[in-house]
């Protein structure tokens, strides 16, 4: 839809494009057009098509008018209910995206999101865990998986592998910080026994990523999972993407 007027697209045969032709794209006198399209998110794959089921994070449409490309207003997916009913998050704290790199969220805002250039150095996306009761938060199992997108990897470019992989934690109050290191498995890193102090109300969780040489531009953002280590149930358990993030090309070389 373009400003009140409807144009029928046709999908390309992986379903993931939508291509309208003989848009109207004159401007209202008044400012600028706006245009939308309607989507939904799966939650199980569709049946006789290759439309996989969604996965819960930060990600955005890509729009091409000519030459230009935009991304659309950033889209979260959030994880289906458990089954039964429930929450996904237990009483003691709470997960979102974002962290001490930008201003206190009101509800439903999306952070800035963390700029990552095709080959360059790492970024840090971050979550922050709320504990409105302190002291009373078990060990922690912390897991951070990289989306589906093709192109993010995990630490700095030219990383060996015996090197570390690090969690860092930062506490308020106090501004305490830590690093704890991490197994690597498949895509997913995961941290145990991730004690919070009894005093913090707010802990935010930062992660180290970058983008490789040929990434192409996404928006997207890691998935983070917090349960505890020796868990007596599952009513702590809370799910959360990350800060999103902006995968861009490259530079262009200067003379």
């Amino acid at each position: 839809m373009l400003d009140g007027d409807v144009y029928w697209g046709n999908p390309s045969s992986d379903r993931q494009t939508l291509t309208f032709e003989d848009v109207d794209l004159d401007a209202p006198p008044s400012g600028p057009a706006v245009m939308w399209v309607g989507i939904s998110a799966p939650a199980a794959a569709v049946p006789g098509h290759t439309t996989a089921a969604a996965v819960p994070g930060y990600t955005a449409l890509r729009f091409t008018v000519g030459e230009q490309t935009s991304y659309s207003t950033p889209v979260r997916i959030t994880p289906p209910p458990p089954p039964g009913g429930g929450v996904l998050s237990g009483p003691r704290y709470r997960l979102s995206p974002g962290g001490s790199s930008g201003e206190p969220l009101e509800n439903g805002e999306t952070p800035e999101p963390v700029h990552l250039e095709a080959g360059g150095p790492a970024g840090h996306p971050e979550a922050t865990l709320h504990t409105p009761d302190p002291g009373s938060l078990p060990p922690l199992t912390v897991t951070a998986e990289l989306p589906p997108d093709p192109g993010l990897q995990w630490g700095e470019p030219g990383r060996r592998p015996e090197d570390p992989h690090w969690l860092t934690v930062t506490t308020t109050p106090g501004g305490q910080t830590h690093r704890h290191a991490g197994t690597l498995t498949d895509r997913t890193l995961t941290f145990d026994n991730i004690t919070i102090p009894d005093n913090a109300r707010e802990t935010v969780l930062r992660f180290d990523v970058s983008a490789t040489q040929d990434a192409p531009p996404a928006y997207t953002s890691l998935l983070l999972t917090t349960t505890p280590t020796n868990p007596a149930g599952t009513s702590d358990t809370a799910v959360t993407p990350t800060t999103p993030i902006l995968i861009q090309p490259p530079h262009p070389a200067t003379a």
